[in-house]
């Protein structure tokens, strides 16, 4: 057979596949991991306030749970680009992988993700020009805001199980990066345990080696002997 003619051998299928979150992509997941925590935390307060003011029909609103919602919305508007960039490029990178569950997760996380977002976006009132965009109706608005409720803790739980099909969780690695770093926080030194206070000691004098001992004795017998009496 001619040399021209013999197939090519194909590479392994470890070398053709990519790598799910590589180099580049992985600022973008933490990135969103970030946000979305923040938001979470904030939208726990805000759901908070308003179970209290269902339950005691008192309006708990004050400026501080105003300047909550503005960081909801701006943390929100912030975290729909990166995630569905994350989104796109994590299914790119994925596909042909013979893990058809762990992907299966994936995109039933990625596509609640989006349905959270679009949720938030719809339950956002703008007026321009004397027009308002967003959902008006009380019945359809009722029901997006318990979807954007909703799709949250299935987006948590999904992603749960999309790691769980691949590789192993390190859940220790995760909490040690989600807490605030002992070291470098002014809380830090709360954390340390307390040194005892070592009470000083007098510097005692240099003792000399062995070997310098035996040079001085034997300089000095050397002068003894010359007759000189320089006991140096």
């Amino acid at each position: 057979m001619p040399a021209d003619d013999r197939p090519i051998p194909e590479p392994p299928l470890r070398a053709r596949l990519r790598a799910p979150v590589g180099r580049r992509l992985r600022p973008i997941l933490v990135a969103v991991l970030v946000l979305f925590s923040l938001l979470a935390v904030n939208g726990a307060y805000l759901a908070t306030v308003t179970f209290l003011e269902w339950r005691d029909g008192v309006a708990r609103e004050g400026r501080f749970y105003l300047w909550n919602l503005l960081a909801h919305l701006v943390l929100g508007l912030a975290i729909v680009l990166p995630t569905i960039v994350f989104g796109a490029v994590h299914w790119r990178n994925v596909r042909g992988r013979p893990n058809p569950r762990a992907i299966a997760a994936g995109i039933a996380t990625f596509v609640s993700a989006i349905a959270l977002l679009a949720s938030g976006i719809l339950l956002m009132r703008v007026e321009i020009a004397g027009r308002t965009l967003g959902v008006v109706d009380p019945g359809l608005r009722s029901a997006v805001y318990w979807a954007h409720v909703a799709t949250p803790l299935a987006a948590c739980w999904l992603f749960v199980l999309h790691r769980l099909s691949g590789r192993r969780i390190r859940w220790a690695t995760g909490a040690r990066r989600a807490c605030p770093a002992r070291t470098h926080t002014p809380l830090g030194s709360l954390h340390r345990p307390l040194q005892r206070h070592r009470p000083t000691t007098t510097p005692r004098m240099a003792v000399p080696a062995p070997r310098v001992q035996q040079a001085r004795q034997w300089k000095q017998h050397r002068s003894y002997r010359a007759g000189t009496g320089n006991r140096d």
